[in-house]
């Protein structure tokens, strides 16, 4: 088993993990057996910063092990799980979950990836509505990580 590990920035240009320390946003892609398998976008925000683990789950792993180990509120870190590969050449197109930093499931959608592990599409096909009340109005939103 090999692993490889890249660096990005937010313009998706590869970087050195010492640059890594210098930025405001950065992504970890780590890649086993030239496969990708989890990426970890990091945010400075004001007070501190925020993780979204991208973990692509193989069929022999389990779902709420993987959301048990990357979910933490307390470190500001939700997850998005991607599962069901179907590969059509050149591209993969991945079912997606999305999950607060709490563990629970914010929407359900889709996403591809081509070779180099660049994700080029999302669309999301059931999402968490939100409501609340606003002057006697109620107001629904669907709230999105």
């Amino acid at each position: 088993m090999s692993v490889q590990i890249r660096y990005k920035n937010i313009a998706g240009n590869l970087i050195t993990s010492q640059q890594v320390q210098n930025l405001d946003y950065f992504d970890k892609i780590t890649f086993v057996d030239d496969q990708i398998k989890m990426i970890e976008s990091k945010i400075k925000i004001k007070n501190g910063s925020r993780t979204t683990i991208s973990y692509y789950l193989s069929n022999s792993e389990n779902k709420q092990e993987i959301l048990n180990k990357f979910t933490d509120a307390d470190k500001n870190q939700n997850c998005n799980i991607s599962f069901n590969k179907q590969s059509f050449g050149d591209f993969s197109i991945w079912d997606e979950e999305v999950y607060s930093k709490e563990g629970v499931l914010m929407h359900i959608g889709k996403h591809t990836l081509d070779v180099r592990g660049e994700s080029s599409f999302h669309v999301v096909l059931i999402s968490k509505p939100i409501s609340y009340w606003i002057d006697h109005l109620k107001v629904t939103i669907w709230e999105m990580i």
